[in-house]
């Protein structure tokens, strides 16, 4: 089986500051590039931050994605509690 991988740009919260990093996902991981410059593969379950409230969810809560996938309309979507929410709305942790 081959793995398929996706590009996007994202927000990743670390240390209290905020940079965008090119990203690549497939299902069960992304791949991301730290602020050294160093490729990093995080597997899922990971945990996001919300940039925004989205009942349930709060923002500035911390949640945990079980997968990662893509819409018919090619946006990605984090799914977490079996429930998809797009990747912009929230930040690595």
């Amino acid at each position: 089986m081959a793995l398929h991988f996706y590009q996007m740009n994202i927000d990743f919260d670390m240390d209290a500051t905020k940079n965008k990093y090119e990203i690549y996902f497939s299902t069960n991981s992304i791949l991301y590039i730290n602020q050294d410059g160093e490729l990093k593969r995080l597997y899922c379950p990971f945990q996001v931050r919300a940039k925004f409230d989205m009942p349930p969810i709060r923002k500035y809560d911390v949640v945990i994605v079980d997968a990662v996938k893509i819409t018919s309309e090619g946006r990605e979507v984090y799914i977490i509690e079996g429930k998809g929410y797009f990747m912009i709305y929230f930040r690595l942790v």
